[in-house]
């Protein structure tokens, strides 16, 4: 835990200074737990382990993340997930 939340805080100044901050898998949830990132992670809806591959497409092409990429590119990446249903009531993700 302590190793959690020294990663949340170093993000969270990395992010108060305007810098880039990426969290994946277990990063990701490690950000919204020490609040850099709005909203929190719920369990998946059939309550069980996923380790699969999934496909994701580019929608934007105005972030360092993925500048580079065209826009409705599609790639397939592995998850590996228990709690991966991102929720945020208080915003909608654009």
């Amino acid at each position: 835990m302590r190793a959690e939340r020294a990663c949340g805080s170093a993000g969270a100044g990395v992010a108060g200074r305007g810098g880039l901050v990426i969290g994946s898998w277990d990063g990701f949830q490690v950000l919204t737990e020490a609040g850099v990132v709005p909203g929190a992670l719920q369990k998946n809806r059939a309550l069980k382990f996923l380790c699969q591959m999934t496909e994701v497409r580019v929608e934007s092409t105005d972030s360092p993340l993925t500048g580079s990429l065209s826009s409705g590119a599609v790639s397939r990446i592995p998850i590996n997930h228990f709690e991966g249903n991102y929720i945020d009531p208080a915003r909608t993700l654009a």
